[in-house]
């Protein structure tokens, strides 16, 4: 009896266990972004080239190479593969070529302005490259998550353009001035957003929300920023004093509608251009009010304190301080604006920020050549203080810029506790040897350095002070720490504030 239980308990036991499988792996999905490039025929893009992708971080502003990271692959036998990490579930990111001989294209000649692209976790994209060269760029997108970067290349390649008789008429509206014809000229640029919207509209669902919301405010944001940059510029027509309350009605009526978004948006908030487009505004708010157009950072960090809050209003702080941290006073708000700041990811980029370009931080350990290819080192000026200008050949601010550092130069003439460097940011040695010899860019008696050529995207001493426009000057002490990443500019104040920090640290 015993043994037939016995017998029974085994069988029941092993019965038990047959159903008892173990549990089926769990496959983790793929979150990086595959973007593989095959050339075409037609291409003219040679073996030995590489591609890349500027991955722009926290979705900020896709100019500031201080906070993209770029991956990069060697075209052979026509293709390439990229391997993006996933860090966010959407980003933007800029894609550039750079041929054997060191000169670059950006990849579609038609986004002449380098306009990002969307990626998300998972994308896998394949660009076929049929045809680059100067009369036109043909190239496809395909793959998985490849309808929302072909929506977009749509988009950048309407522009801002009108139709031919509409532009005419608006060319006109803007020669004459006045409330009326400003109001009739948004009209007729309407007519351009109504077609990239109609346009994202056919793609509603074969995208993301996230995606389709954020190509949205671009599409806005674009327009809202060509349209502030027409009027920054038209600060230089002799007629400005005249037309100037003209533009100063309608850009208070026109301000007063970014109040009512919301201003904890994310969408908005993390759109290439929308935020900038308010940062522009505001920058034309600032030279409608001030009859000399000062450059001071004060009215600008008002403004933006008076009419915006939440999330929105850091993201603009953000902006101001990184786009006009040379004018006058920025410095001074930098750590109160900070405190102000949520828990957000501006706050998180300035805190970055500020761990590099605080004063008394240490300086970036730079190696950089001279015209005979001698290396010098940060320690190579140990005990002297040193005045970095950069510059590149073809930039006319850094042509005015000389200027008002001659009377920097002549006031500290002879004494051995100061250098001054003149270092290119030129992408070519040659172009760096030509601007030279205009003597357009330079002091005398700077050492002329440089910073080794290719995309400044790509160079770290740029990108650790988040350098990406010129000119920029650059102060560090005696014993190697930072004075100041962003002085104020001494085109604004005939260099006053400039010679008074050096003496200061003399």
């Amino acid at each position: 009896m015993k043994k037939n239980q016995l017998k029974k308990a085994i069988t029941l036991l092993c019965l038990t266990c047959s159903m008892i499988r173990p549990a089926a792996a769990v496959e983790k999905e793929n979150t990086d972004v595959t973007i593989s490039v095959v050339m075409g025929s037609k291409s003219n893009v040679p073996d030995g080239s590489t591609f890349e992708v500027h991955l722009v971080k926290n979705n900020t502003y896709y100019k500031w190479n201080g906070t993209t990271k770029t991956y990069v692959d060697t075209i052979l036998n026509g293709k390439c593969k990229i391997i993006v990490p996933a860090s966010d579930k959407i980003a933007y990111a800029c894609f550039e070529l750079q041929f054997p001989d060191g000169s670059r294209k950006i990849l579609d000649e038609n986004n002449y302005l380098n306009l990002p692209y969307l990626l998300e976790t998972g994308d896998q994209i394949q660009i076929n490259i049929f045809q680059i060269n100067k009369i036109r760029d043909f190239i496809q997108f395909s793959g998985k998550g490849a309808e929302k970067i072909s929506c977009q290349q749509q988009i950048y390649q309407l522009r801002n353009a009108l139709p031919l008789g509409a532009q005419m008429r608006a060319n006109q509206l803007l020669n004459t001035v006045t409330s009326t014809s400003l109001k009739a000229t948004e009209k007729l640029y309407d007519i351009n957003l109504s077609m990239k919207l109609a346009l994202l509209a056919t793609y509603r669902d074969r995208i993301s929300d996230k995606a389709y919301q954020l190509i949205y405010y671009d599409c806005v944001g674009a327009r809202l920023y060509s349209r502030a940059t027409d009027f920054i510029a038209a600060n230089a027509r002799k007629d400005f004093i005249t037309i100037r309350p003209a533009i100063k009605k309608y850009f208070e009526e026109n301000l007063l509608e970014y109040t009512k978004e919301d201003p904890n948006n994310q969408d908005l908030i993390g759109s290439a251009l929308y935020s900038m487009s308010i940062t522009q505004k505001i920058l034309v708010m600032q030279i409608l009010t001030d009859d000399k157009f000062s450059k001071d950072f004060s009215p600008i960090y008002a403004m933006i304190k008076k009419n915006f809050d939440g999330a929105l209003r850091d993201r603009l702080w953000l902006n101001a301080i990184m786009e006009h941290g040379k004018y006058k006073n920025a410095n001074n708000y930098v750590d109160s604006i900070f405190i102000q700041m949520g828990n957000n990811s501006s706050k998180a980029i300035l805190n970055e920020w500020r761990q590099k370009n605080d004063l008394g931080r240490e300086a970036y350990p730079f190696v950089i050549e001279d015209e005979k290819g001698k290396k010098y080192t940060l320690a190579d000026f140990k005990g002297k203080i040193i005045v970095a200008d950069f510059w590149f050949r073809g930039c006319t601010g850094c042509k005015s810029i000389v200027k008002s550092l001659s009377p920097v130069s002549a006031s500290f003439s002879g004494n051995d506790n100061i250098v001054f460097l003149s270092i290119s940011v030129d992408k070519t040695r040659d172009s760096w040897i030509g601007g030279l010899k205009d003597r357009e860019y330079t002091i005398p008696n700077s050492l002329h350095l440089w910073t080794g050529g290719g995309m400044i995207s790509n160079t770290s001493f740029l990108k650790y002070y988040n350098y990406f426009s010129f000119p920029q000057l650059l102060l560090i002490d005696k014993k190697g720490k930072l004075i100041a990443s962003r002085p104020t500019d001494p085109r604004n104040d005939k260099a006053e504030a400039l010679i008074r920090l050096i003496k200061e640290n003399m």
